[in-house]
């Protein structure tokens, strides 16, 4: 069974560099930074997000914000409630991206989440999405791809990668069934878009345990051009 585990999405950028031919979208970012104790233990928030320069990206800029500041009101709320409880052992929230432009036409954005809030160890996991530098949007894996059936075609190359990746980190199966991969396609923010590959992601314990980590299916975009809208925010060779 695949599970995707729920994490506060505070969407984390930070800038690639892109080829001299190519102008890069105009970003900067705000940090969000707390640390406090109780008794001996640590609290800390370090959350950064970006702002990207012009009108346009109004929408955007205001979800990555709202996003970051819900993410810190509820650590600082949770370390409130905690911090005179017998139990506390520490909390750190930390979230960190990196992002990369696609051409002249998108960039893709690549959020790592992570939180320790007790136990035996922290949680967290990746959260992807994709800006339209056209139209200051988010676009949506359907924007990316051509007709209806996308995921479909998409499938057996996920599950072709996947079935490579469980032979060197055993997954909970040997492969994963068709309708649980095809409702695992339907999470937009699986799919880190990068500068020549999409790679679609599963967080630890979706597809395999903890100490597996992360299991990562890199497509290059070269090998999807047959399922590329003409028309969409990812070109191949521009």
């Amino acid at each position: 069974m695949i599970f995707r585990a729920g994490l506060a999405a505070a969407l984390i950028l930070c800038a690639a560099a892109a080829s001299a031919q190519t102008p890069q979208a105009a970003v900067e970012w705000v940090a969000i930074r707390h640390a406090d104790k109780a008794g001996e233990y640590e609290f800390s928030v370090e959350i950064d997000y970006p702002r990207f320069h012009g009108a346009k990206f109004a929408e955007v800029n205001d979800a990555y914000r709202r996003d970051a500041q819900a993410a810190e009101a509820e650590a600082l709320e949770a370390f409130a409630e905690q911090r005179d409880d017998e139990y506390f052992r520490g909390w750190e929230t930390l979230q960190r991206g990196s992002a990369a432009q696609i051409g002249a036409h998108a960039v893709g954005v690549r959020l790592l989440v992570w939180a320790y809030t007790g136990g035996a160890h922290g949680n967290g996991g990746t959260l992807c999405s994709l800006v339209d530098l056209r139209t200051g949007k988010f676009a949506a894996p359907g924007d990316v791809f051509s007709g209806a059936d996308w995921r479909a075609k998409l499938l057996p190359r996920v599950d072709s990668g996947l079935r490579r990746l469980f032979k060197t980190k055993p997954g909970f199966s040997d492969s994963v069934p068709r309708e649980e991969l095809l409702e695992a396609l339907k999470a937009d923010t699986r799919f880190c878009w990068g500068e020549t590959a999409l790679t679609i992601v599963f967080d630890p314990y979706e597809v395999g345990p903890y100490a597996h980590g992360t299991y990562e299916v890199v497509l290059p975009y070269a090998n999807l051009a047959a399922l590329l809208r003409k028309d969409g925010p990812v070109k191949l060779g521009r």
